[in-house]
């Protein structure tokens, strides 16, 4: 029996965690904004293609807990829907 998996897409960043900085692709959902799925509770975020400041090594896989991330600077693609719009009124 196969397990339903929604559409995915990649955002490549620079993030600050409690072990220092990486740079890696994250695997979010293709629904919403980026900050919309940084902030979903979920305990650990996919990321593949990783590699930790001061390590010669990539990582192709790497479970980030969420509570380890302090920042988030996602390398910004054209038309990349970073936050949600806002309302106007």
């Amino acid at each position: 029996m196969s397990q339903y998996k929604p559409p995915q897409r990649t955002v490549a960043a620079t993030v600050l965690t409690t072990a220092g900085f990486i740079e890696a692709t994250f695997h979010i959902s293709e629904r919403g904004a980026v900050l919309q799925q940084l902030d979903a509770v979920k305990e650990f975020y996919t990321v593949t293609d990783a590699s930790l400041a001061g390590v010669d090594t990539r990582v192709e896989f790497l479970a980030l807990q969420r509570d380890s991330l302090i920042f988030f600077v996602p390398q910004e693609e054209q038309g990349e829907k970073l936050t949600s719009p806002v309302d106007p009124q």
